[in-house]
Protein backbone atom coordinates (compact mmCIF):
# COMPACT_ATOMS: atom_id res chain seq x y z
CA UNK A 1 0.00 0.00 0.00
CA UNK A 2 3.12 1.97 1.31
CA UNK A 3 4.56 2.02 -2.41
CA UNK A 4 0.83 2.55 -4.07
CA UNK A 5 0.11 5.29 -2.64
CA UNK A 6 3.88 6.33 -3.59
CA UNK A 7 3.30 5.65 -7.18
CA UNK A 8 1.92 9.09 -8.03
CA UNK A 9 5.15 10.87 -7.12
CA UNK A 10 7.30 8.25 -8.82
CA UNK A 11 5.41 8.44 -12.23
CA UNK A 12 4.31 4.82 -12.13
CA UNK A 13 0.87 5.27 -11.77
CA UNK A 14 -0.93 6.50 -15.02
CA UNK A 15 -3.98 5.86 -17.26
CA UNK A 16 -2.37 3.07 -19.15
CA UNK A 17 -0.21 1.26 -15.95
CA UNK A 18 -2.63 -1.50 -15.51
CA UNK A 19 0.29 -4.31 -15.15
CA UNK A 20 1.64 -2.24 -12.36
CA UNK A 21 -1.85 -2.01 -10.70
CA UNK A 22 -2.30 -5.15 -10.89
CA UNK A 23 0.59 -6.23 -9.18
CA UNK A 24 0.21 -4.50 -6.52
CA UNK A 25 -3.06 -5.65 -5.95
CA UNK A 26 -2.10 -9.14 -6.50
CA UNK A 27 0.64 -8.64 -3.85
CA UNK A 28 -1.40 -7.40 -0.92
CA UNK A 29 -3.79 -9.48 -1.36
CA UNK A 30 -1.38 -12.37 -1.21
CA UNK A 31 -0.17 -10.93 2.32
CA UNK A 32 -3.25 -10.05 3.32
CA UNK A 33 -4.55 -13.40 3.27
CA UNK A 34 -2.51 -14.61 5.57
CA UNK A 35 -4.25 -12.41 8.55
CA UNK A 36 -7.64 -14.56 8.78
CA UNK A 37 -5.93 -17.69 8.74
CA UNK A 38 -3.16 -16.74 11.18
CA UNK A 39 -5.94 -15.23 13.83
CA UNK A 40 -8.38 -18.43 13.42
CA UNK A 41 -5.44 -20.42 15.05
CA UNK A 42 -4.76 -17.52 17.71
CA UNK A 43 -7.86 -16.70 18.67
CA UNK A 44 -9.00 -20.47 19.12
CA UNK A 45 -5.99 -21.59 21.18
CA UNK A 46 -7.10 -19.35 23.69
CA UNK A 47 -11.42 -19.58 23.07
CA UNK A 48 -13.34 -22.59 25.16
CA UNK A 49 -16.00 -24.29 22.97
CA UNK A 50 -18.54 -22.47 25.15
CA UNK A 51 -17.50 -19.03 24.61
CA UNK A 52 -15.77 -19.66 20.89
CA UNK A 53 -18.46 -17.79 18.90
CA UNK A 54 -18.30 -14.85 21.20
CA UNK A 55 -14.52 -14.49 21.00
CA UNK A 56 -14.76 -14.91 17.17
CA UNK A 57 -17.43 -12.05 17.17
CA UNK A 58 -15.60 -9.61 18.31
CA UNK A 59 -12.31 -10.30 16.25
CA UNK A 60 -14.83 -10.26 13.32
CA UNK A 61 -16.15 -6.96 14.17
CA UNK A 62 -12.28 -5.43 13.98
CA UNK A 63 -12.55 -6.63 10.53
CA UNK A 64 -15.81 -4.44 9.63
CA UNK A 65 -14.61 -1.58 12.04
CA UNK A 66 -11.14 -1.41 9.44
CA UNK A 67 -13.86 -1.39 6.71
CA UNK A 68 -15.52 1.57 8.21
CA UNK A 69 -12.52 3.57 9.25
CA UNK A 70 -11.51 3.23 5.17
CA UNK A 71 -14.93 4.73 4.10
CA UNK A 72 -14.79 7.78 6.85
CA UNK A 73 -11.02 8.40 5.40
CA UNK A 74 -12.98 8.30 1.82
CA UNK A 75 -15.62 10.11 2.94
CA UNK A 76 -13.06 13.12 4.36
CA UNK A 77 -10.62 13.14 1.36
CA UNK A 78 -13.93 13.20 -1.23
CA UNK A 79 -13.05 16.94 -2.44
CA UNK A 80 -9.44 16.07 -3.20
CA UNK A 81 -9.04 16.06 -6.99
CA UNK A 82 -7.16 13.29 -8.84
CA UNK A 83 -4.18 11.23 -7.85
CA UNK A 84 -3.39 13.24 -4.94
CA UNK A 85 -6.08 11.58 -2.83
CA UNK A 86 -4.13 8.71 -3.56
CA UNK A 87 -1.45 9.17 -0.98
CA UNK A 88 -3.64 9.71 2.37
CA UNK A 89 -6.09 7.43 1.30
CA UNK A 90 -3.22 4.54 1.32
CA UNK A 91 -0.69 5.56 3.18
CA UNK A 92 -2.18 6.05 6.33
CA UNK A 93 -3.61 2.69 6.58
CA UNK A 94 -0.18 1.33 5.57
CA UNK A 95 1.31 2.43 8.27
CA UNK A 96 -1.44 1.31 10.33
CA UNK A 97 -1.01 -1.88 9.06
CA UNK A 98 2.51 -1.86 9.69
CA UNK A 99 2.37 -0.52 13.74
CA UNK A 100 -0.31 -3.47 14.19
CA UNK A 101 2.10 -6.50 12.30
CA UNK A 102 4.78 -5.06 15.11
CA UNK A 103 2.88 -4.86 18.04
CA UNK A 104 1.48 -8.71 16.98
CA UNK A 105 4.45 -10.00 16.48
CA UNK A 106 5.57 -8.89 19.80
CA UNK A 107 2.37 -9.43 22.19
CA UNK A 108 0.15 -11.71 20.41
CA UNK A 109 0.67 -15.43 20.93
CA UNK A 110 -0.52 -18.58 20.84
CA UNK A 111 -1.97 -20.23 23.84
CA UNK A 112 1.46 -22.40 24.70
CA UNK A 113 -1.20 -25.12 26.90
CA UNK A 114 -2.99 -26.07 23.16
CA UNK A 115 -0.96 -28.23 21.11
CA UNK A 116 -0.71 -26.16 17.04
CA UNK A 117 2.17 -27.81 16.17
CA UNK A 118 2.38 -28.61 12.19
CA UNK A 119 0.79 -31.65 11.15
CA UNK A 120 0.53 -33.20 7.50
CA UNK A 121 -3.25 -33.20 6.61
CA UNK A 122 -2.80 -32.56 2.74
CA UNK A 123 -6.15 -30.57 2.06
CA UNK A 124 -7.89 -33.36 -0.24
CA UNK A 125 -8.61 -35.16 3.47
CA UNK A 126 -10.19 -32.04 4.77
CA UNK A 127 -12.56 -31.42 1.48
CA UNK A 128 -13.62 -35.42 2.54
CA UNK A 129 -15.90 -34.29 5.55
CA UNK A 130 -18.82 -33.38 5.21
CA UNK A 131 -18.53 -30.12 7.07
CA UNK A 132 -15.89 -28.36 5.51
CA UNK A 133 -17.63 -29.06 1.99
CA UNK A 134 -20.80 -27.60 3.20
CA UNK A 135 -19.36 -24.53 4.85
CA UNK A 136 -17.36 -23.78 1.86
CA UNK A 137 -20.50 -24.25 -0.56
CA UNK A 138 -22.07 -21.70 2.27
CA UNK A 139 -19.67 -18.96 2.65
CA UNK A 140 -19.15 -19.24 -1.14
CA UNK A 141 -23.12 -17.77 -1.17
CA UNK A 142 -22.92 -15.03 1.34
CA UNK A 143 -19.34 -14.11 0.01
CA UNK A 144 -20.91 -13.13 -3.20
CA UNK A 145 -23.54 -10.95 -1.48
CA UNK A 146 -21.05 -9.30 0.97
CA UNK A 147 -18.60 -8.62 -1.96
CA UNK A 148 -21.07 -7.26 -4.36
CA UNK A 149 -22.37 -5.05 -1.83
CA UNK A 150 -19.07 -3.64 -0.63
CA UNK A 151 -18.09 -3.24 -4.54
CA UNK A 152 -21.36 -1.70 -5.92
CA UNK A 153 -23.43 -0.50 -3.03
CA UNK A 154 -22.28 3.35 -3.13
CA UNK A 155 -23.62 2.88 -6.30
CA UNK A 156 -26.69 1.45 -5.98
CA UNK A 157 -27.58 3.93 -3.60
CA UNK A 158 -26.79 6.79 -5.64
CA UNK A 159 -28.88 5.67 -8.64
CA UNK A 160 -32.04 4.07 -6.24
CA UNK A 161 -32.50 7.12 -4.51
CA UNK A 162 -30.65 9.98 -6.17
CA UNK A 163 -28.13 11.61 -3.09
CA UNK A 164 -24.57 12.68 -4.07
CA UNK A 165 -21.57 10.64 -3.31
CA UNK A 166 -20.65 11.78 -0.01
CA UNK A 167 -23.86 11.16 1.21
CA UNK A 168 -24.39 7.37 -0.04
CA UNK A 169 -20.69 6.40 1.44
CA UNK A 170 -21.65 7.59 4.63
CA UNK A 171 -25.53 5.53 4.55
CA UNK A 172 -23.07 2.88 3.15
CA UNK A 173 -21.42 2.12 6.74
CA UNK A 174 -24.71 1.15 8.20
CA UNK A 175 -24.26 -1.70 6.40
CA UNK A 176 -20.78 -2.07 7.82
CA UNK A 177 -21.99 -0.93 11.25
CA UNK A 178 -24.82 -3.72 11.16
CA UNK A 179 -22.37 -6.07 9.95
CA UNK A 180 -20.11 -5.48 13.30
CA UNK A 181 -22.80 -5.57 15.58
CA UNK A 182 -24.72 -8.98 14.07
CA UNK A 183 -20.99 -10.29 13.99
CA UNK A 184 -20.87 -9.90 17.96
CA UNK A 185 -24.70 -10.85 18.81
CA UNK A 186 -24.61 -13.96 16.51
CA UNK A 187 -21.59 -15.56 17.91
CA UNK A 188 -22.96 -14.94 21.49
CA UNK A 189 -26.17 -16.25 20.07
CA UNK A 190 -24.14 -19.45 18.83
CA UNK A 191 -22.83 -19.88 22.13
CA UNK A 192 -26.14 -19.43 23.82
CA UNK A 193 -28.33 -21.91 22.22
CA UNK A 194 -25.00 -23.98 21.71
CA UNK A 195 -25.88 -24.59 18.29
CA UNK A 196 -24.01 -22.43 15.27
CA UNK A 197 -26.14 -23.45 12.36
CA UNK A 198 -29.36 -22.75 13.79
CA UNK A 199 -28.53 -19.33 14.30
CA UNK A 200 -26.59 -19.09 10.41
CA UNK A 201 -29.82 -20.45 8.66
CA UNK A 202 -32.16 -18.31 10.73
CA UNK A 203 -29.53 -15.21 9.60
CA UNK A 204 -29.53 -16.00 6.10
CA UNK A 205 -33.03 -16.32 5.48
CA UNK A 206 -33.96 -12.76 6.90
CA UNK A 207 -31.25 -11.49 5.33
CA UNK A 208 -32.35 -12.74 1.96
CA UNK A 209 -35.67 -11.23 2.36
CA UNK A 210 -34.40 -7.74 3.45
CA UNK A 211 -32.42 -7.62 -0.04
CA UNK A 212 -35.18 -8.70 -2.00
CA UNK A 213 -36.80 -5.52 -0.34
CA UNK A 214 -33.75 -3.11 -0.32
CA UNK A 215 -33.32 -3.38 -4.31
CA UNK A 216 -36.17 -1.80 -4.80
CA UNK A 217 -36.68 0.69 -1.91
CA UNK A 218 -36.84 4.19 -3.12
CA UNK A 219 -37.09 5.55 0.57
CA UNK A 220 -33.15 7.14 1.61
CA UNK A 221 -34.51 6.63 5.82
CA UNK A 222 -36.45 2.63 4.97
CA UNK A 223 -33.02 2.34 2.46
CA UNK A 224 -30.99 3.15 6.32
CA UNK A 225 -33.30 0.76 8.17
CA UNK A 226 -32.37 -1.76 5.47
CA UNK A 227 -29.04 -1.52 5.24
CA UNK A 228 -28.25 -1.76 9.16
CA UNK A 229 -30.41 -4.91 9.61
CA UNK A 230 -29.12 -5.91 6.46
CA UNK A 231 -25.56 -6.11 7.91
CA UNK A 232 -26.92 -7.41 11.45
CA UNK A 233 -28.30 -10.30 9.41
CA UNK A 234 -25.16 -11.44 7.11
CA UNK A 235 -22.47 -10.53 9.60
CA UNK A 236 -22.54 -13.20 11.67
CA UNK A 237 -22.52 -16.29 8.52
CA UNK A 238 -20.04 -13.63 6.81
CA UNK A 239 -17.74 -13.99 10.06
CA UNK A 240 -18.20 -17.26 11.53
CA UNK A 241 -18.56 -19.34 8.20
CA UNK A 242 -15.04 -19.21 7.57
CA UNK A 243 -13.32 -18.51 11.44
CA UNK A 244 -15.67 -20.02 14.10
CA UNK A 245 -16.80 -23.52 12.27
CA UNK A 246 -12.73 -23.92 11.40
CA UNK A 247 -11.90 -23.97 14.98
CA UNK A 248 -14.96 -26.05 15.53
CA UNK A 249 -14.11 -28.71 12.97
CA UNK A 250 -10.23 -28.64 13.99
CA UNK A 251 -11.08 -29.27 17.89
CA UNK A 252 -13.69 -31.98 16.61
CA UNK A 253 -10.54 -33.59 14.70
CA UNK A 254 -8.29 -32.75 17.73
CA UNK A 255 -5.68 -32.22 14.66
CA UNK A 256 -3.96 -28.73 14.53
CA UNK A 257 -6.06 -27.60 10.83
CA UNK A 258 -8.15 -24.28 11.95
CA UNK A 259 -5.94 -22.44 9.85
CA UNK A 260 -5.91 -25.07 6.81
CA UNK A 261 -9.88 -25.13 7.19
CA UNK A 262 -10.19 -21.13 7.03
CA UNK A 263 -8.03 -21.46 4.01
CA UNK A 264 -10.25 -23.66 2.19
CA UNK A 265 -13.72 -21.89 2.97
CA UNK A 266 -12.31 -18.40 2.92
CA UNK A 267 -10.41 -18.69 -0.19
CA UNK A 268 -13.19 -20.66 -2.48
CA UNK A 269 -15.60 -18.48 -1.65
CA UNK A 270 -13.33 -15.42 -1.95
CA UNK A 271 -12.66 -16.59 -5.09
CA UNK A 272 -16.04 -17.41 -6.79
CA UNK A 273 -17.30 -14.50 -5.42
CA UNK A 274 -14.84 -12.28 -7.28
CA UNK A 275 -15.14 -14.19 -10.14
CA UNK A 276 -18.62 -13.24 -10.49
CA UNK A 277 -17.90 -9.48 -10.04
CA UNK A 278 -17.37 -9.68 -13.40
CA UNK A 279 -20.89 -9.98 -14.92
CA UNK A 280 -22.30 -7.44 -12.59
CA UNK A 281 -21.49 -4.15 -14.90
CA UNK A 282 -23.21 -6.48 -17.65
CA UNK A 283 -25.86 -7.29 -15.91
CA UNK A 284 -26.66 -4.07 -14.05
CA UNK A 285 -26.72 -2.34 -17.57
CA UNK A 286 -29.36 -5.07 -19.30
CA UNK A 287 -31.49 -5.79 -16.15
CA UNK A 288 -31.27 -2.81 -14.32
CA UNK A 289 -30.07 -2.22 -10.28
CA UNK A 290 -32.73 -4.09 -8.53
CA UNK A 291 -33.05 -7.31 -10.57
CA UNK A 292 -29.59 -7.68 -10.36
CA UNK A 293 -29.30 -7.52 -6.97
CA UNK A 294 -32.82 -10.33 -6.61
CA UNK A 295 -30.60 -12.59 -8.65
CA UNK A 296 -27.31 -12.14 -6.71
CA UNK A 297 -30.06 -12.88 -3.62
CA UNK A 298 -30.12 -16.41 -5.09
CA UNK A 299 -26.50 -17.64 -3.72
CA UNK A 300 -27.84 -16.70 -0.21
CA UNK A 301 -31.05 -18.46 0.01
CA UNK A 302 -28.62 -21.47 -1.19
CA UNK A 303 -26.63 -20.69 1.59
CA UNK A 304 -29.33 -20.60 3.77
CA UNK A 305 -30.96 -23.81 2.69
CA UNK A 306 -27.17 -25.53 3.17
CA UNK A 307 -26.82 -24.35 6.93
CA UNK A 308 -30.77 -25.23 7.73
CA UNK A 309 -29.66 -29.04 6.37
CA UNK A 310 -26.54 -29.01 8.72
CA UNK A 311 -28.40 -27.56 11.48
CA UNK A 312 -31.02 -31.00 10.84
CA UNK A 313 -28.05 -33.43 10.46
CA UNK A 314 -26.43 -31.57 14.13
CA UNK A 315 -29.79 -32.13 16.01
CA UNK A 316 -30.75 -35.92 14.60
CA UNK A 317 -32.90 -34.79 11.56
CA UNK A 318 -30.44 -35.54 8.56
CA UNK A 319 -31.82 -38.67 6.67
CA UNK A 320 -31.84 -41.20 10.39
CA UNK A 321 -28.32 -40.25 10.78
CA UNK A 322 -26.92 -39.70 13.99
CA UNK A 323 -26.31 -35.84 14.54
CA UNK A 324 -22.59 -35.29 13.18
CA UNK A 325 -22.85 -38.31 11.02
CA UNK A 326 -20.82 -38.23 7.23
CA UNK A 327 -21.36 -41.61 5.25
CA UNK A 328 -19.61 -39.96 2.97
CA UNK A 329 -16.14 -38.83 4.86
CA UNK A 330 -14.16 -42.65 4.52
CA UNK A 331 -10.49 -42.74 6.04
CA UNK A 332 -9.87 -45.24 8.50
CA UNK A 333 -11.59 -47.37 11.30
CA UNK A 334 -12.27 -45.13 14.37
CA UNK A 335 -14.63 -43.15 16.09
CA UNK A 336 -13.85 -39.29 16.37
CA UNK A 337 -15.60 -37.75 19.41
CA UNK A 338 -17.18 -34.62 17.86
CA UNK A 339 -18.28 -31.61 20.17
CA UNK A 340 -20.59 -28.95 17.95
CA UNK A 341 -22.20 -26.07 20.21
CA UNK A 342 -22.01 -28.28 23.09
CA UNK A 343 -23.96 -31.65 21.56
CA UNK A 344 -21.61 -34.80 22.12
CA UNK A 345 -21.54 -37.10 18.42
CA UNK A 346 -19.81 -39.57 16.73
CA UNK A 347 -18.28 -39.16 13.91
CA UNK A 348 -17.28 -42.79 12.58
CA UNK A 349 -14.95 -42.76 9.52
CA UNK A 350 -15.15 -46.12 7.56
CA UNK A 351 -12.73 -47.48 5.32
Amino acid sequence: MAIFASSVSLGLLSPHAHGWYAVLIACFGFFQSTIVVSGVKVVASWSSKLRRGTNFGVYGSATVAGQIIGLCIAAAINDVDGNAALMPILLVPSIVLASAGVAQYFFVTVNPAVHVGNEDVPSIELLRIYKVRASMLAFSGVRIVDVTLDLWIVVIIQQTVGIPQISAILLSILYMGGKSVGSIFSGWMSDYVQSRFAVLSTSLIVGYCILCGFAWSTSTALLAVCLFVLGIALGGPIMHLPTTLSADIAASLEKPVSGQVTGLIDGVGTLIAGLLQLGIEYGRDELGCGAIFVVFATPLLLSACVTLSMYLDEAGYGAGQKPGFDPHYEDTEQDVKVEMGGMTSGLRNQS
